[in-house]
């Protein structure tokens, strides 16, 4: 049975559908359906993410120019970087499981192959403040930086993040702009 058709409601004008074309199908009801459909996969996957990069929204503060305090710092940096590389690839995992598992249910409502876009969406929407907090607070290296070079499991981080951003880059949202790779915010 599809959404459209379960859709249940009433209004004075004898539209119990509570779509715009009063549920017969039309163009309005299934574009509204799409979009329906779109909002409820952003706002799932995003709680999702949320929850499992929750962990990784304060990330040690490691003062610019100094490699002592970075060096010291280092098993810290190492938990907090291949912490959150582990919850990329959960996520990662999560989308594989949109993909085999609700694909073609949303096809049947409407939404198609736009359901594998808004999901990559979301997701990069929820990593992106993680990874930019990376370089903000001083464990990954930026201009000035006293260490140059990539702290212990980065090399894990970015295989993660440049597999989101392949994944975006393959099934880009309806009706977004594409944005920066994750990956160029390190």
């Amino acid at each position: 049975e599809d959404v459209a058709s379960a859709a249940a409601g009433s209004s004075s004008d004898g539209n119990r559908s509570g779509l715009p074309d009063g549920g017969r199908g039309g163009e309005d009801d299934i574009l509204f359906m799409q979009r329906m459909g779109h909002w409820f996969i952003f706002k799932s996957v995003s709680a999702t993410a949320e929850l499992a990069l929750q962990p990784y929204d304060e990330p040690s503060e490691v003062p610019k120019g100094d490699a002592d305090q970075w060096r010291r710092l280092g098993p810290r940096i190492k938990k907090h970087v291949d912490g959150l590389a582990g919850a990329v690839q959960s996520l990662l995992d999560e989308l594989e499981c949109e993909r085999t598992f609700y694909g073609q249910a949303w096809e049947r409502q409407g939404v198609g192959s736009d359901h594998l876009g808004v999901t990559a969406a979301a997701l990069s929407e929820a990593v992106r403040p993680r990874v930019q907090a990376l370089v903000t607070c001083g464990m990954w290296p930026s201009v000035g930086a006293a260490v140059m070079e990539i702290p212990a499991g980065g090399g894990r981080l970015l295989r993660s993040l440049e597999t989101l951003d392949r994944l975006a880059s393959r099934w880009p949202a309806p009706g977004k702009r594409p944005v920066e790779p994750l990956v160029d915010s390190l």
